[in-house]
């Protein structure tokens, strides 16, 4: 499992890659190196903010607080059973990215990474802190307090759900995207999500699979070109962590 932790950081670098390389949208060097900064600026310093504790850590005692452990039986050794749940979990992310742009008080934190101008690889990293640590208060009450899903399967789909964001976040395009985005989110999908308009950017809200908004009526199949948050412009890395402080937009 320590191994596994390493590919989210390949998998970063190898879109990044792409995206200079065979850009869907072409930036400046100048602006794209602004963006590249300030989004690696902004996840070194939520990173390092969480230095000082690992996120398994805070999990172990969320289990050892209190738990109903509705899931904890299952046998954890059958491949699909694990397929399931890591299936589950992506929709409970989604029902939590949802709740995120409909609940006013997530609204504030959450509303720092829609102010992204130039969608890329880093973005998919990009959150403000104030989010970070209610998605964790959010995952060790659900997740680990409610349903006693094993740490290591919470791990385990955390990975995945960094992959794949690194991945629609990406300013890349492929053949067979349009394929593709009928079972997971690529990222003309997720450029819909990041539209100006609001409501454009209350769709879209998957992480892995694309079925979850189709079946609850939150897909929107259209090509954008305006990224972004109102007016909005440019952040610095300390522009950004004020902007989620701010009760507006």
């Amino acid at each position: 499992m320590d191994k596994l932790h390493f590919i989210p950081f390949g998998i970063v670098f190898l879109f990044i890659a792409l995206e200079i390389f065979f850009p869907k949208r072409k930036f400046s060097t100048k602006l794209k190196l602004n963006f590249y900064l300030t989004d690696g600026f902004i996840v070194i310093f939520n990173n390092i903010l969480f230095l000082g504790f690992s996120v398994s850590s805070l999990y172990q005692m969320s289990e050892n607080f209190f738990s109903l452990k509705l899931l904890s039986d299952l046998d954890y050794d059958n491949i699909f059973v694990v397929l399931g749940v890591l299936i589950l979990l992506d929709f409970l992310i989604y029902f939590w990215h949802s709740l995120n742009h409909k609940v006013s008080f997530l609204w504030i934190f959450h509303k720092a990474h829609h102010t992204e101008l130039y969608l890329n690889a880093l973005s998919g990293l990009r959150f403000h802190i104030g989010e970070l640590i209610l998605s964790i208060i959010f995952k060790s009450v659900v997740l680990v307090m409610f349903f006693g899903i094993p740490i290591e399967i919470i791990l385990l789909s955390e990975i995945f759900i960094v992959i794949f964001s690194v991945f629609h976040h990406s300013n890349i395009v492929f053949r067979g995207e349009k394929l593709f985005s009928k079972i997971v989110i690529v990222p003309y999908l997720h450029q819909v999500h990041h539209s100006v308009t609001r409501n454009d950017h209350d769709s879209n809200y998957g992480v892995v699979f694309s079925f979850w908004d189709r079946i609850f009526g939150t897909f929107l199949d259209k090509e954008n070109k305006h990224i972004g948050l109102g007016k909005i412009k440019f952040q610095s890395f300390w522009k950004f962590i004020v902007f989620g402080f701010r009760n507006r937009y």
